[in-house]
Order: structure tokens, then C-alpha cells, then sequence
């Protein structure tokens, strides 16, 4: 991003380079969940899930709030 932003020559670099960071973020988490079977799942218990929606729920409704409060 960096490089994209302040060095000019690197500009038509950009839309390759994010194409290789979704593949590698793409594939990165096909690993991660490659690596997880029902009894691992189940052998976590229940405080990640919630941890994880709580989460998602701060996140979500911060990133809402800013979108709507920025226009």
C-alpha cells in the first residue's frame, strides 16, 4: 500500500499485488479450516464461538455506525 501510494513506478503493480494477497488470504484460510475436524470443534467448547460473535458484533456495528455517521 505503501509503495503503491508514494512510489509511482510501482503503480501498475498494484491490481497484481491484490490479486496475490486474496489468493493468499484465500488459501491461508482453506488451510486453517482444512485443518479442523468436528471433534476438535467440539473439543474448544463454546467460550471461542461466543468470543468470536461477540466480536463480530462490535465490529459490524462500529464499522455501521462510522459509515453512517461520516456521510
Amino acid at each position: 500500500m505503501l509503495a503503491n501510494t508514494f512510489v509511482p513506478a510501482v503503480k501498475p503493480l498494484g491490481p497484481v499485488m491484490v490479486s496475490l494477497a486474496k489468493i493468499g488470504l484465500t488459501v491461508t484460510l482453506f488451510f486453517i479450516g482444512a485443518g479442523l475436524s468436528a471433534k476438535v470443534v467440539r473439543s474448544v467448547g463454546i467460550k471461542p464461538y461466543v468470543l468470536g460473535i461477540m466480536l463480530w458484533l462490535v465490529i459490524s456495528s462500529t464499522s455501521l455506525y462510522v459509515i453512517l455517521h461520516t456521510v
